[in-house]
């Protein structure tokens, strides 16, 4: 049985770790051949109510870890585990201990307009 909570706020949250370092201040995520490198995505199934313009908020949060944090911790487990716990999951799990604190960061949002054109068709347009 699939539940909607209408209460929930949906949430998205991608992770893309163990990507090597190369000494340099930049790294071209797209071409990362390294065996190590992982990613894990969640999409909360959280409610939506219909509205005029939705802003979508996004966190940028970068770390730098000595070792590759699959070999120090299970990133997975933590985030499933502690999901509806972000805070706690950032400072607190044993991911968030091996991830240290962070070295820079990110906030931005974006709005996202919504049209009705008739009754079958929807479309969204990004500002």
């Amino acid at each position: 049985m699939y539940t909607l909570d209408v209460t929930a706020r949906p949430i998205a949250l991608f992770i893309d770790y163990d990507i090597p370092s190369t000494g340099s201040a930049s790294v071209n995520i797209e071409n990362i051949n390294d065996s190590k490198h992982r990613f894990f995505g969640y999409i909360s199934n959280g409610t939506v109510p219909l509205q005029d313009t939705y802003r979508q908020q996004y966190v940028v949060i970068v770390y730098k870890t000595e070792t590759p944090l699959s070999d120090q911790v299970n990133v997975t487990a933590d985030i499933i585990h502690f999901i509806d716990q972000i805070t706690y999951f950032i400072s607190n799990s044993a991911t968030g201990h091996a991830l240290g604190k962070p070295i820079a960061g990110l906030f931005f949002y974006d709005y996202l307009a919504y049209h009705r054109e008739n009754e079958n068709i929807i479309s969204f347009q990004y500002h």
